[in-house]
């Protein structure tokens, strides 16, 4: 009995550290994942919404449009 309850005490132990380890390692794929996509990436935004900044002239819509025929 005192045995299985060893085992036991240890397992428990070694799934916390598990747990929290794994923890770690997923907090910091994301961390990574998030400043490769950046904050644009992942807000459901539209592709097109420079073209309505007012800082876009005539001719860089027209280049625009040009480029993505």
């Amino acid at each position: 009995m005192k045995t299985q309850f060893v085992i036991l005490m240890i397992t428990v132990i070694l799934m916390q550290m598990l747990v929290q380890t794994e923890g770690g390692i997923l907090g910091k794929l994301w961390e990574g994942f998030k400043s490769i996509v950046g904050k644009r990436g992942l807000n459901d935004r539209d592709q097109l919404d420079d073209l309505f900044d007012s800082d876009l002239s005539d001719a860089d819509i027209k280049l625009l449009k040009e480029m993505f025929k």
